[in-house]
């Protein structure tokens, strides 16, 4: 109010705005006027609200909606649903920096502890992986128990060379949130825990899967396979982040080989590369 009187107001007007679900939402009115509101000015104030409500309900939804989609299955897959994205089979090929997260020994973890425990144990490990994707402009797409999808879309203003990068940056804010996580947990007399992530890069189908009841907006492909497929030799090879060729070839420096394997449902033998130790520096991890 006294804000108001300062920038000169003389009278002030505030009244319930009608929401069909009783969100309490409220409108005010201020006027300089020497004498007021007068009586006429209110009641006409009061239509005016009646409607103002539908026309700001409908945008609040929009806004609620929006915000859950955001939430609930990431911002660019959010918008493309609001834009009516929402027909089975409907998609598009991308090209991008795939990245696959797994948290090491969970099972056993979450069997030797109770529920509320697990869970927010999970929601930590989340919040590492989420805050490092973000910083580097990435999209998670899907949490699968312990495992984290995440893409890095090339656009006109990133290229993959930039994508692939930017993933290897992710990973290196995954690594530096690792670390902080566990000194916090070694402090609390918990038991550290180990991550196992790989990044490949490629051409990505980007849009609706699922049953005719029930979408899912998602990335699959050969390349998001090959990624799971590499992910799952972190523990074998005992190196928290494998990447392919195809990212490596974009980042020499800071990868070595970790030899050749044959991965199940790629055909041919796969040069798999490490992510050197080196690359959890941050002043060798090159900056955006």
């Amino acid at each position: 109010m006294r804000e108001l009187r300062d920038a000169g107001a003389t009278d002030y007007f505030g009244l319930p705005l009608p929401f069909a679900d009783d969100t309490p939402v409220h409108l005010t009115f201020a006027t300089d006027r020497d004498s007021g509101f007068s009586d006429d000015d209110i009641e006409a104030l009061h239509d005016v609200a009646l409607v103002l409500a539908r026309l700001a309900e409908t945008f609040a939804v929009r806004v609620r909606v929006e915000r859950l989609l955001n939430t609930y299955i990431g911002r660019d897959a959010g918008r493309r649903v609001m834009a009516g994205q929402i027909q089975r089979g409907t998609g598009e090929t991308i090209e991008a920096a795939v990245l696959l997260a797994d948290l090491r020994d969970f099972t056993a973890t979450s069997e030797a502890q109770p529920r509320d425990v697990t869970l927010a144990l999970l929601n930590e490990y989340f919040d590492v992986v989420g805050k490092a994707v973000a910083a580097e402009h990435g999209e998670i797409l899907k949490f699968i128990g312990d495992g984290v999808l995440a893409i890095f879309p090339v656009s006109s203003e990133r290229p993959m060379a930039q994508a692939a990068l930017a993933a290897l940056r992710a990973c290196h804010g995954i690594g530096l949130g690792f670390a902080s996580w566990n000194e916090r947990r070694r402090q609390a007399g918990q038991e550290t825990l180990g991550f196992g992530i790989a990044v490949h890069g490629g051409e990505v189908t980007y849009g609706n899967v699922g049953a005719s009841g029930r979408l899912d907006f998602t990335a699959i492909g050969p390349v998001v396979n090959a990624a799971s497929r590499l992910q799952s030799l972190c523990r074998e090879l005992e190196q928290p982040i494998l990447v392919s060729r195809q990212i490596r070839d974009h980042c020499p420096d800071f990868c070595v080989s970790a030899g050749t394997r044959q991965l199940r449902g790629v055909a041919g033998e796969t040069e798999i590369f490490a992510l050197l130790p080196s690359a959890f520096k941050s002043s060798a991890m090159p900056e955006r």
